[in-house]
């Protein structure tokens, strides 16, 4: 069986408090979302979504290299921040200086917990197995440019992972022909594990990639540059 390499595209940390560490001339730190504060169309402009009406407070880390990265509070959980750093495999210069300032702030983040992870394989055409072995057990279901795959048992949501296949070069205007497959581990899948052991879940991970599309992939180190990832 081909051993296909798959890269760590977003992850989401979860700890009492991120900002400290970027009350520095490098930063600026706007306010989406607080007391007093909301400014939905800040944020759309920023990320291309919505505001969700979950979140107790919404702040946005400007970086002096032109980032930004969303530093949220849950409503039902506001005594914990959570920072988001989406987008680390990708063919633009974003993916690489988002890369470079998470291995600089990751230092001070490995005892942050890990609340999602998004892993990405990417392939010039999916393999037609792994849309099969998808169907097997998952309905197919269209959303904008993406194909989500929910299982035949699950509701509205599901608290483990999700799976969606769509155009990465359409979606980032790539020359080159990049279609991609993501599975999306959330909290109730990923257990209480800190960002220092993240290695210690990429079996698991591994794991139910297999069980969901066939695919034998192998979790790349998360710093491992990203060098033609799609065959």
């Amino acid at each position: 069986m081909n051993i296909k390499k798959a890269h760590i595209d977003s992850i989401n940390l979860m700890s009492e408090g991120f900002e400290d560490l970027f009350e520095n001339d490098n930063y600026h730190i706007e306010i989406i979302k607080a007391k007093g504060i909301y400014s939905p169309s800040r944020y759309k402009s920023e990320f291309g979504q919505k505001l969700k009406r979950n979140l107790a407070e919404v702040k946005v880390i400007h970086t002096s290299n032109g980032l930004s990265i969303p530093l949220k509070r849950l409503a039902n959980n506001n005594q914990k921040q959570i920072i988001e750093f989406g987008g680390l495999s990708g063919y633009l210069e974003r993916s690489q200086l988002l890369q470079e300032f998470f291995k600089n702030v990751s230092v001070e983040m490995e005892d942050a917990l890990i609340c999602r992870i998004d892993i990405c394989l990417d392939y010039s055409r999916i393999p037609s197995s792994a849309i099969k072995n998808l169907k097997e057990n998952r309905n197919p279901f269209k959303f904008k440019n993406s194909t989500y795959y929910k299982s035949k048992s699950e509701k509205k949501i599901n608290p483990y992972y999700d799976v969606k296949i769509y155009n990465h070069s359409l979606k980032n205007g790539l020359e080159s022909k990049v279609k991609r497959i993501e599975f999306c581990f959330k909290k109730s899948f990923i257990g209480d594990v800190r960002l220092r052991d993240i290695e210690s879940i990429y079996p698991k991970m591994e794991k139910a990639i297999l069980k969901a599309s066939g695919l034998s992939a192998k979790i790349d180190s998360f710093f491992s540059k990203l060098q033609n990832n799609y065959q």
